[in-house]
């Protein structure tokens, strides 16, 4: 149980350094109303490097194993299980949005 509680409350940390590292720049974007400075090419590259490493965690065979052991198991357990999942979503997110 306690390796458990410390790779969840690791991987949380990570999850939320990720969410916190885009919050300067998202900011910026929302008080300018305008995202000038930013190359598209960056965001364009960002995006589709994003998208293909979330594409590519999805079809992984690990994640089918983890998602469907979630009919076996409880709620934390599950939750843990798909943290990898969670942080490549979270890091496709805080770009795409950009």
């Amino acid at each position: 149980m306690g390796l458990k509680l410390t790779y969840l409350s690791h991987t949380s940390l990570i999850i939320f350094g990720i969410l916190v590292s885009y919050l300067p720049q998202h900011i910026r974007i929302i008080t300018r109303r305008s995202s000038f400075g930013i190359s598209p090419y960056f965001v364009l590259l960002g995006t589709t490097s994003g998208t293909s490493a979330f594409a590519n965690i999805l079809v992984f065979p690990k994640t089918a194993q983890d998602v469907a052991c979630c009919k076996e198991i409880d709620g934390l357990a599950c939750f843990a299980g798909l943290l990898g999942v969670v942080q490549v979503g979270a890091q496709w997110l805080s770009f795409f949005f950009m």
